[in-house]
């Protein structure tokens, strides 16, 4: 699984100096890359032409950072004017992307859940991947300025939830519904779509609820039901 940590592409930019605005996350510079899947709509194609059938053999190594004590290197570094930002679990580092010179190095407090961050229009929204520990997936989303919690949105719906009417008894608690893989946001409407997934029971109608909007879902989609 891809780890990111919260507050990492924001927390790493303004350390830098780096001006990341909403805008700049919408028109998805090319010489960039600013979020998980490179652009709001998550098709993760890179516009830049240096790179192409007739040149792509002509590719050699220029640099090589090894991470100290590397264990997790499942995110997708993030690139900000000339700057990349790489992580593993609890730690962040900035580098040179010219000469991979590193211009800094930095701690975050513990983590104990695999988070998965997206930033959108003056939010981070956050998910985790607890299922295989027995808990449920959620969405939260945070004020990117102050840190304060907005929403949470939960995978599994809680009672009196829509949805929550298609679990019996008790099931709901521990049904899973990681919400670990970044999802996409269209920012015309206004609306963020997340994959669910990862259930702990087969016998489940609403459990992965597979793609949503937040903080209330519009609509509701599971592509194998009680998979």
């Amino acid at each position: 699984m891809r780890s990111l940590l919260i507050w990492a592409l924001w927390y790493a930019a303004s350390a830098w100096g780096a001006d990341v605005t909403d805008e700049a996350l919408r028109k998805a510079d090319p010489a960039n890359w600013l979020s998980y899947n490179g652009s709001y709509d998550s098709r993760r194609h890179s516009l830049l032409k240096q790179i192409d059938l007739e040149t792509v053999d002509q590719l050699t190594p220029k640099w090589v950072f090894h991470v100290p004590n590397a264990s997790h290197l499942e995110s997708v570094p993030m690139v900000v004017d000339g700057v990349m930002y790489v992580t593993q679990p609890n730690e962040v580092y900035a580098l040179d992307g010219q000469s991979g010179r590193m211009i800094w190095e930095t701690k975050i407090a513990e983590a104990k859940r695999r988070i998965l961050v997206a930033a959108v229009n003056g939010k981070i929204i956050a998910g985790i991947a607890p299922s295989d520990h027995g808990l449920n997936g959620f969405l939260d989303a945070y004020d990117a300025r102050t840190g304060k919690r907005i929403w949470r949105w939960n995978a599994i719906p809680k009672p009196g939830e829509p949805g929550s009417e298609s679990w019996s008894g008790d099931s709901w608690k521990t049904g899973g519904g990681d919400t670990w893989l970044t999802g996409s946001y269209d920012p015309q409407t206004n609306l963020l779509l997340w994959g669910i997934g990862n259930p702990r029971r087969t016998s489940m109608a609403m459990s992965a609820r597979a793609i949503i909007s937040t903080p209330n879902a519009w609509w509701l989609w599971m592509r194998i039901p009680g998979s």
